[in-house]
């Protein structure tokens, strides 16, 4: 049986940004099919989606080349290349603004 989403989350800032997070609601799910063309494969990408709320530093980042960016959620979305991570946006910015 492997890690609940809301822990995955968790460890997965933990070791690509070093900071702790307060995992909030969640957005929601999604199954996505990706071709892989180097490989001529598709893979199933399941993802959660959570609100959360960003904590302290607690640890060196173990993944130097991933960088924490802040970015406004329209500029977010033209950077995205998954659908779901743009859908998990916009759902997000919907709740904001009404």
């Amino acid at each position: 049986m492997g890690e609940v989403p809301a822990a995955t989350l968790r460890r997965e800032v933990r070791e690509e940004c070093g900071r702790a997070i307060d995992v909030g609601r969640k957005i929601g799910e999604a199954v996505e099919y990706l071709y892989a063309a180097a490989e001529g494969r598709y893979y199933r990408i399941e993802a959660a989606f959570f609100e959360a709320a960003l904590g302290d530093t607690i640890a060196e980042a173990r993944e130097p080349d991933h960088r924490l960016v802040w970015l406004e959620a329209r500029r977010a979305i033209g950077l995205l290349n998954r659908k779901s991570q743009i859908w998990a946006v916009q759902r997000v910015m919907g709740a904001i603004s009404g």
